[in-house]
């Protein structure tokens, strides 16, 4: 299972499959009946996410979920207490979200391709990467290509896009660290990692989590990790 990139991707799902899913994670569908689809678009992919990477150690690792201990570094990258050989980060976009889990540290990003002002390269890219940007046939996709790529690597660095965003050239980083980036339908996505990798990739639906979800209740109740959603709301700001 080790070196998998996990996309599950929300953007087709029905709404039955939806509302179960919120089911499975403790999310009172009636707080969640009056917002916006682009609120929706946001919550789901960090609540599954929260319980897919714990399902996922639990397999990966052959081990109960009340040994999975969760902490975050000093920036934030978050981590499993106990287990290190076992890396893993997540990335959120609207309806998706992408999990990597590796052997050694890995960093994850990934945007879904949509029309975006492309002056927004003027703060955050250094002037190799603009001109990348602006002589590609197709701006946009090379924007998202240019952006996953910084990301990932400043999460595999664990230091935070706001620390070396901008200051990083990502089309010149002299062999530290290897970046693949692929697309999954309308998914533009990039991993980093310290060495050169070959990954398997896995794609799940909403009815493939439903599934698996399903299989995974009884232990989610077991450990009590259901979420009080409007209690811990603060945490899919």
């Amino acid at each position: 299972m080790f070196e998998t990139c996990f996309i599950v991707n929300f953007e087709d799902a029905s709404e039955g499959e939806i509302y179960k899913l919120l089911e499975f994670l403790d999310i009172d569908k009636n707080f969640i009946k009056d917002k916006s689809k682009d609120f929706l678009a946001k919550v789901l992919p960090k609540a599954v996410g929260k319980t897919l990477i714990k399902y996922i150690s639990c397999c990966a690792l052959n081990i109960k979920l009340d040994d999975i201990k969760m902490e975050k570094g000093p920036k934030g990258k978050p981590f499993l207490k106990g287990f290190s050989g076992f890396h893993f980060n997540i990335s959120h976009t609207n309806w998706a979200v992408i999990i990597f889990i590796s052997k050694s540290c890995v960093g994850v990003d990934a945007e879904r391709i949509r029309e975006i002002n492309l002056k927004i390269s003027n703060k955050f890219f250094c002037s190799q990467e603009k001109e990348f940007v602006l002589r590609s046939c197709d701006k946009t996709s090379a924007f998202f290509e240019v952006w996953t790529r910084k990301e990932a690597y400043t999460k595999y660095l664990g230091t935070g896009i706001f620390d070396t965003f901008a200051s990083v050239n990502i089309l010149d980083l002299k062999n530290t660290c290897k970046i693949k980036t692929f697309r999954s339908k309308e998914l533009f996505i990039s991993i980093c990692k310290g060495e050169d990798f070959e990954f398997n990739v896995v794609e799940l639906s909403a009815a493939d989590m439903c599934r698996i979800f399903e299989n995974f209740r009884h232990e989610l109740k077991k450990s009590h990790i259901y979420m009080d959603f409007k209690r811990k709301n603060k945490d899919f700001n």
